[in-house]
């Protein structure tokens, strides 16, 4: 017994590391590519890439760990129903309910992995992400001007600036804003003989053109206009980054301290910050949900095929998954009670957990409707 003890325990541990790190790398590699595309555009300097991805880190882990400890669980199962262990394991006398405690010991390793994540490592990540904001958003509308060459800027619109003056960097010779609606029609093209172009505290740009014209509409339409100025002023908002653009007052950014105070106190952040602290606790607690659910999808009959527990599996995380953010939703709008709050989910997903487990150890199927058995 020891040593299937020592087995399921390493299996377990290694293969939701394994698809841990698999799941990981994915979205990392996503990740980089969403910045990577604003990095084209002209929108993010290349050396905020890497320091963005490091502080979503946190929470990239936080969402794979459920998914990893279900697939960790399911495939060291399903392995020992495929070689047909499971089958001697029985015959020694063996019950799956004892099965079941190695697997949650391995799980609990990755339990307070999670609390530390959920409880310190994600809100210091997003606090971070706050501290930093103004320095990304700054950095992002240095990346914004590129002399010499036309750049594109939030709200549809193309910016081309000449070459600076020597003792004044910030004024270019030659100012071209092209301006455009959501389907790409032309609203208005502004020249000017130069301009001057400085950064807002919060990122954006702030355009000063002097001895300029602005062409609005289309020639030859109705409503074309030629306007000429000696002093036009364009403020352009800074670039929406992915996952930086936070204000101080978000509660994933806020301390769990910080949290229950904020929930003990009657405002309006009171049912978010409430929604908050019950979603930290949650996702920890469905780790030993997954691990319980995960042990009977795994079984894999002599004469069956090896995926359909983890179709079945796969279907139901996508659904508990909805729920959770549909629960929390309904939590920060006042739409729901604070108690149950979310908690109904996971009470739904042990629910079907216990039930499949209760099925799987007596030796019965644990759907009873045909085209749902594995």
């Amino acid at each position: 017994m020891r040593r299937i003890n020592q087995q399921i325990l390493r299996g377990v541990l290694v293969n939701t590391a394994l698809v841990s790190f698999v799941v990981l790398l994915m979205l990392a590699v996503a990740k980089i590519s969403q910045y990577l595309k604003q990095v084209a555009f002209g929108e993010l300097p290349f050396a905020a890439v890497l320091s963005l991805v490091g502080l979503a880190l946190p929470s990239l882990i936080s969402t794979v760990l459920p998914i990893a400890v279900f697939f960790g669980v399911y495939l060291t199962f399903n392995r020992l129903y495929r070689q047909n262990e499971m089958m001697a394991i029985a015959g020694a006398g063996v019950s799956l309910r004892q099965l079941a405690r190695p697997a949650m010991l391995a799980m609990l390793a990755f339990f307070i992995l999670q609390l530390f994540i959920s409880f310190y490592w994600a809100p210091e990540s997003q606090r971070r992400i706050v501290r930093e904001a103004n320095e990304y958003a700054r950095l992002a509308g240095l990346a914004l001007i590129q002399p010499g060459a036309f750049n594109r800027l939030p709200g549809g619109r193309i910016l081309y600036l000449g070459e600076p003056f020597p003792e004044q960097p910030d004024r270019y010779q030659g100012v071209f804003v092209y301006e455009s609606d959501e389907n790409g029609e032309r609203l208005s093209i502004t020249t000017a003989t130069w301009g001057q172009v400085s950064i807002t505290p919060a990122g954006g740009l702030e355009l000063i053109l002097l001895e300029g014209r602005r062409y609005m509409g289309v020639p030859g339409k109705p409503g074309f206009k030629v306007l000429a100025f000696e002093r036009y002023r364009v403020h352009l908002p800074p670039p929406e980054l992915n996952g930086v653009q936070n204000g101080p007052g978000r509660m994933p950014a806020r301390s769990s301290t910080d949290l229950l105070g904020v929930a003990n106190q009657t405002g309006p952040d009171q049912l978010g910050a409430w929604a908050e602290l019950q979603w930290r606790i949650g996702w920890p607690l469905l780790l030993p949900l997954l691990t319980l659910l995960a042990i009977p999808l795994s079984y894999t009959p002599p004469r069956g095929g090896r995926a359909g527990g983890i179709l079945i599996g796969v279907l139901l995380l996508l659904i508990f998954n909805n729920l959770l953010l549909l629960a929390k939703n309904w939590v920060e709008k006042g739409q729901a009670p604070l108690l149950p709050g979310i908690w109904w989910v996971h009470g739904l997903l042990l629910l079907v957990a216990l039930y499949t487990f209760y099925r799987r150890n007596a030796g019965q199927e644990i759907w009873p409707f045909g085209f749902l058995r594995s």
